[in-house]
């Protein structure tokens, strides 16, 4: 059986690092998009496995260069954006076809459905009666509700004043919305760097329909939940300082610890374990393709000694409710680096919670947990108060283990 091109990136990424999107596109199938063929399938299976950095320099490649597939990998790209930002995206077709619906997107949300159309040229007029026939045939198919279903124009230049006037100057303009290629990978990264609350974005995300902004308040609510959430991330971040844990080593105190970062090295390691591929979907939870595993992965330096490590983090009520919807969770910490991590089973750490030291500010609240190694690292314990300590030296995946018990 040959590779594709998404099992080449897995083996070795080196193969691709000179290489153009037209150019990777020649590697899969026949070469060439079209509806449901190979080459099709395969390259929105790679999609789905690149960082968003590639995503976002092949939708630029997509507008920056001219070949045959351009417009169509564009439009797989942004569906691919779509998925990520929390959508139940069904890809359009690239051509149309006789009674078929022509739209490049149809994202699918609990509380909004968005009829997707990628423009990358504002050479010309945008025919808003057609674009606006897909979500009425959505509607009469009973696909797509009137009064929770909207259109959402995803174009690749910022200079797009002629469409925006055509779309205010429309019977169409309650009912569109337009977004640069450039926003939506902000708004993505908004998601994947800088939030944890799945809640949080949520919201923002209702900035994407149509909305009446005489009056102000939604934008001030939406500026403000982003803050709050930033700010509890940023709490939590500095909350290794346990001057106030009823366990605390005078002396040993760091106010502001510099911040780590090696998630994405644990989340390899955790993979590998599993023994499935694992996605971003926040700034610290991940979940698989099928979207039936998922885990938190929080990160910490040392804050102890050579011979006694000591890591601090947090966790989240709302990092609770997230892994409480998948058939398997997992709540995961990386000590130091990514050769040392901690894997709890969802259940078994949130049996653990009721003694663990809490801080809670006005509404907000998370569980500090603390996990020391003692004994030349033969024993580590899950300290919680009044010295109800656990030993989870069984949940140790580091460069020993090579299993869990």
């Amino acid at each position: 059986m040959s590779k594709t091109i998404s099992d080449l990136w897995e083996s070795n990424k080196d193969i691709f690092e000179d290489k153009t999107l037209e150019q990777i596109l020649k590697f899969s199938g026949d070469g060439k998009l079209k509806d449901e063929n190979n080459t099709c399938k395969e390259f929105r299976s790679f999609l789905s496995i690149l960082p968003t950095d590639t995503l976002e320099l092949f939708a630029n490649e997509c507008l920056e260069t001219t070949f045959d597939s351009a417009a169509y990998a564009l439009q797989d790209i942004v569906n691919e954006l779509g998925t990520r930002i929390g959508f139940n995206v069904e890809n359009g077709l690239y051509r149309g076809k006789r009674n078929a619906i022509g739209y490049d997107g149809f994202w699918k949300s609990g509380d909004n459905d968005i009829i997707v159309e990628v423009k990358t040229t504002d050479t010309y007029s945008i025919d808003l009666d057609t674009i606006a026939a897909y979500r009425n045939r959505l509607i009469e198919e009973k696909k797509a509700k009137i009064e929770s279903s909207s259109i959402l124009l995803v174009v690749g230049r910022k200079d797009t004043g002629g469409w925006e006037a055509q779309i205010r100057g429309s019977k169409h303009a309650w009912d569109m919305r337009m977004i640069s290629i450039d926003s939506l990978i902000k708004l993505l990264r908004l998601k994947e760097d800088l939030l944890d609350d799945e809640n949080t974005f949520k919201h923002i995300c209702q900035i994407l329909k149509p909305l009446e902004f005489t009056r102000l308040d939604y934008l001030i609510d939406t500026i403000f939940i982003t803050g709050k959430d930033a700010q509890t991330i940023e709490d939590s971040s500095i909350s290794n300082d346990d001057s106030n844990s009823p366990n605390n080593d005078e002396g040993n105190q760091e106010l502001k610890p510099a911040p780590v970062n090696f998630n994405s090295e644990c989340i390899i390691n955790i993979g590998k374990w599993l023994n499935t591929k694992l996605h971003k979907r926040t700034r610290t939870l991940y979940d698989n393709k099928e979207q039936n595993t998922g885990l938190t992965c929080a990160v910490s330096k040392n804050h102890g000694t050579v011979e006694v490590p000591k890591y601090w983090f947090a966790f989240h009520p709302h990092q609770k409710e997230s892994l409480s919807k998948y058939n398997k969770a997992y709540v995961c910490f990386g000590c130091g680096s990514a050769n040392d991590i901690f894997v709890f089973e969802y259940n078994e750490f949130i049996s653990y919670l009721d003694k663990m030291w809490t801080t809670e500010n006005d509404d907000r609240m998370y569980w500090h947990i603390q996990i020391r190694i003692f004994e030349s690292g033969k024993k580590c314990m899950l300290l919680r108060g009044d010295k109800s300590h656990i030993d989870v030296t069984k949940n140790r995946l580091n460069n020993t283990n090579s299993a869990i018990n």
